[in-house]
């Protein structure tokens, strides 16, 4: 009796709590910025439908997305608080995303007006962090994510393709992971993102699946610029790499310019981890 007491006490307190919420004015910053929270739902349907059928409103499903990204929880855990059963709450924030990756996907991918526009900016970065390099823009790199060991499923006779756990194991990392390529430009933002692969496959395959060097060559704002990546990438018009070779057979500067470039790479790809830590 006391549990049941308990938790009406509580239903009764997040019913008050979400009509107080509801009637409350819009809040609007004092500080304008290009960010607007009271835009966000503009870009979402008033109502959406998933493939499951399950029926909610926009502004529903961005909270709903919103909470889920923000707070680990399990969908289960957020049941009482959204009114919702699990199944159809995973439903929406699936949805949520599907539509907002379909009509923002050109920014994730590569938005190349905006590094077209600073890319003296970012070149002049680089070479002021100690660079011996006077065009090198943007650094590209592979990152591994790790994930759980996935169910052992039936490997296709015919084809030979794994379809079990192997498909996905890291052999570098010596785990169960999947890979992305990305573009970081030296403001720390990741300009370009690509994946997710699985993790056995190399990034020179992804590399060359993104076409990103394509895209990159074809725009004629770049011409003279370089992306700078480890051996495996090599060297063209469009990335440059570090000295290949023994440290004993590589020149006094040669040396320098590998240990120079290193030291920004590792500076720079520390929005690995501002993406890790949130």
């Amino acid at each position: 009796m006391r549990q049941l007491a308990k938790e009406e006490e509580q239903y009764f307190e997040e019913a008050v709590l979400f009509a107080a919420l509801a009637s409350a004015p819009p809040h609007c910053p004092r500080i304008r910025t290009r960010f607007n929270f009271n835009a966000l739902p503009d870009a979402i349907p008033d109502n959406i439908v998933t493939k499951e059928r399950t029926k909610a409103t926009g502004l529903e499903a961005l909270c709903v997305s919103l909470y889920k990204l923000a707070v680990p929880v399990r969908w289960e855990d957020t049941e009482i608080f959204f009114g919702r059963s699990s199944s159809g709450l995973s439903n929406i924030f699936m949805h949520l995303l599907d539509l907002l990756d379909d009509t923002f996907s050109s920014l994730i991918l590569f938005n190349r007006n905006i590094a077209a526009a600073r890319l003296k900016e970012y070149s002049q970065a680089v070479f002021d962090a100690g660079s011996p390099y006077t065009n090198v823009w943007c650094f590209v790199d592979g990152t591994v994510r790790g994930v759980c060991r996935p169910v052992q499923r039936r490997v296709h006779h015919k084809k030979r393709k794994l379809l079990g756990q192997q498909s996905i194991y890291n052999g570098h990392k010596r785990k169960h992971a999947l890979k992305f390529q990305t573009l970081v430009t030296p403001d720390g933002l990741i300009s370009h993102l690509f994946g997710p692969y699985a993790g056995r496959n190399h990034d020179i395959k992804m590399y060359r699946e993104s076409k990103i060097a394509d895209t990159i060559r074809l725009d004629s704002r770049f011409r003279g610029f370089r992306v700078f990546g480890d051996c495996a990438y090599g060297n063209d018009d469009v990335i440059v790499s570090p000295f290949e070779g023994a440290i004993g057979n590589l020149t006094a500067e040669q040396t320098h310019i590998n240990s120079c470039m290193s030291r920004i790479r590792v500076s720079v790809e520390w929005s690995y981890a501002q993406i890790v830590s949130y």
